[in-house]
């Protein structure tokens, strides 16, 4: 049997994307037990996100493309419009690409805006992974 694709996919007949909404609808939320965190990023980057202790995690790729790789070593290709919901907040690694270094999520430095919302600039200098 298998499993649905936990990746969802925009409508593609929308001639662009525009994620400022869904920005403000889950800032609106005050969701608390969560890391909020707008980055913007350069590649080649990539970023160990640890387990979360089974709070949700929502993945939302905005601009370019990325690597998501499971803990099981299962890895998805994401691009601008997708996302990937994970229930349980288990660890993964996003990333640029396959021979990025990954740094551990909280040793990237932060700039922290309210105490739910945070921002962060990270990467190699290049610009965003091709879509």
């Amino acid at each position: 049997m298998s499993l649905p694709s936990p990746v969802l996919q925009a409508d593609q007949s929308s001639p662009s994307l525009d994620f400022a909404p869904l920005g403000d609808v889950l800032h609106l939320l005050r969701l608390t037990g969560t890391f909020y965190c707008n980055p913007e990023l350069s590649a080649p980057w990539a970023i160990d996100v640890p387990d979360m202790g089974g709070q949700m995690v929502l993945l939302v790729v905005t601009e370019g493309s990325c690597l998501l790789q499971t803990e099981h070593c299962e890895t998805i290709s994401l691009t601008a419009g997708q996302l990937v919901l994970l229930p349980h907040g288990k660890p993964v690694v996003m990333s640029s690409d396959a021979e990025a270094v990954a740094t551990p999520l909280f040793d990237i430095p932060a700039i922290r805006h309210s105490p739910s919302y945070e921002t962060m600039i990270f990467g190699g200098g290049g610009g965003p992974s091709p879509g």
